[in-house]
């Protein structure tokens, strides 16, 4: 669990940094989803895949490492 959370920070990073580093635009990695008016929205919110991973996988981390410790008092109990 831990491994994919920080393989998950660490790709986005990479990710992120290698496109700013070789590409004259920046970073190229959005997502733009198109809603069609459903909601009043035209379009939601632009997606950077990198910076996705990084916060999903920040978020994973955080909660996997409160379930850690948690364990680890019951075991002590």
């Amino acid at each position: 669990g831990m491994r994919w959370a920080f393989a998950g920070i660490l790709g986005g990073g990479l990710g992120n940094q290698i496109d700013r580093v070789f590409r004259p635009d920046g970073v190229v990695d959005f997502l733009s989803v198109k809603f069609y008016g459903i909601f009043g929205m035209q379009r939601f919110a632009a997606f950077n895949v990198a910076d996705s991973s990084i916060v999903v996988s920040g978020i994973l981390l955080v909660i996997l490492i409160i379930l850690q410790e948690r364990r680890s008092h019951e075991q002590e109990a």
